[in-house]
């Protein structure tokens, strides 16, 4: 369940906010940029101790990395998210 809210919450709800508090935050250019930057390091954040909390799920029980396609796309998407220049 924590692996979960932490992927959905940093994947897709931060980096939602990240976008919008670029375009709605009222302040200078510099401020603008430090808020959206912040925000996606949080999001950037949150899928990471997701992935990290997936990853130690499976070693814990002994279940095989990355073998559904569900896992590959999840693992593209945070690829694609972390690669992005801003």
């Amino acid at each position: 369940m924590c692996v979960v809210v932490m992927m959905f919450s940093g994947l897709v709800t931060f980096l939602h906010a990240a976008l919008l508090a670029y375009k709605t935050v009222p302040g200078t250019k510099k401020l603008k940029k430090l808020v959206h930057l912040a925000v996606q390091f949080l999001a950037m954040f949150l899928s990471l101790i997701g992935l990290w909390a997936v990853w130690k799920f499976h070693d814990e029980r002994k279940i095989d990395h990355l073998y559904t396609l569900h896992s590959w796309l999840g693992l593209t998407c945070f690829i694609f998210f972390s690669l992005q220049v801003d």
